[in-house]
């Protein structure tokens, strides 16, 4: 009864709460499912992370460079030897490229709405440049980050997920970046 109380109580609230619609985060696949039933996902975002570039590695690298300074993302590794390029922890920043941080990162909702207005995120972008041979080049992209909320008691961070649109826009940057002379 207690239960049915809530529920209808909750319901209410829900209705009455003002939704506003925020993109879509990238569908997941399931991966696994664990003998205990617990259930691995892979986000489709991740297939937005490689890219291969029409370019040799050190044209590419110079525009990899490029793409992260456009994005006011500063490097935390930045190891041409390796090919590993980005920033392992920062915070992001309200906005990037004019565009709300929702846009790019995914962290869940409370009944007060998403969880990303509410808290600080700390960003993880990290890139690896490799060579393919004959004049080519790839790059695979990881984006994630963490979200600590404003109010409350809890310290803990929350994982987000990538929405893929950081991957893309890098993309588009380095592309960008290799097709001007």
């Amino acid at each position: 009864m207690r239960l049915t109380v809530a529920l209808l109580a909750l319901s209410s609230v829900m209705a009455c709460a003002h939704a506003t619609p925020s993109p879509a985060p990238a569908p997941d696949r399931v991966l696994v499912v664990d003998t205990d039933g617990s259930v691995v996902h892979q986000s489709t975002a991740d297939e937005n992370s490689r890219t291969t570039y029409a370019a040799p590695p050190a044209k590419v690298w110079l525009a990899l460079v490029q793409a992260y300074t456009t994005l006011g993302i500063l490097p935390t590794t930045n190891d041409r030897a390796s090919g590993q390029y980005g920033n392992a922890g920062f915070i992001v920043p309200r906005r990037i490229a004019g565009r709300p941080i929702s846009e790019f990162f995914s962290c869940g909702s409370t009944i007060a709405g998403p969880r990303i207005e509410s808290g600080r995120v700390y960003g993880n972008v990290m890139s690896v440049l490799s060579d393919n041979g004959a004049g080519s080049s790839t790059v695979m992209t990881h984006v994630g980050a963490t979200i600590r909320m404003n109010a409350g008691s809890a310290s803990d961070p929350i994982n987000c997920s990538s929405t893929g649109a950081l991957e893309l826009l890098l993309q588009k940057n380095i592309q960008r970046a290799i097709a001007t002379p």
